[in-house]
């Protein structure tokens, strides 16, 4: 289980005068869906671009390919994914294990 500084809201947390460290797996896997490749110079070819899904046209993009896509997406990021489920783009359910310390 990876730790790092908690985050609220883009906000670092502090609780009696010291930073937060909180479980990070779920930032991680909201950054991967938020970012879009070419975000990340250490790993350009990793993100979503949820974004993209959301505000386009949706021409050809389809909620099967979605879930393929974040499949890929937490895979090359060091995750196993045991089971991700995109009923809309509202509703995304993702249950992934690291599998890859990084």
């Amino acid at each position: 289980m990876a730790k790092d500084l908690e985050l609220k809201d883009g906000t670092l947390t502090v609780r009696n005068g010291d930073f937060v460290v909180s479980d990070s797996e779920l930032v991680h896997i909201e950054h991967i869906l938020k970012s879009s490749k070419g975000d990340w110079k250490n790993a350009p070819l990793l993100g979503v671009g949820i974004s993209r899904w959301v505000n386009g046209n949706n021409q050809g993009l389809s909620l099967e390919k979605l879930a393929t896509e974040i499949e890929l997406q937490l895979i090359l990021d060091g995750y196993k994914p045991l089971q991700v489920q995109v009923n809309s783009l509202s509703d995304i359910r993702i249950n992934a294990e690291r599998i890859n310390q990084q």
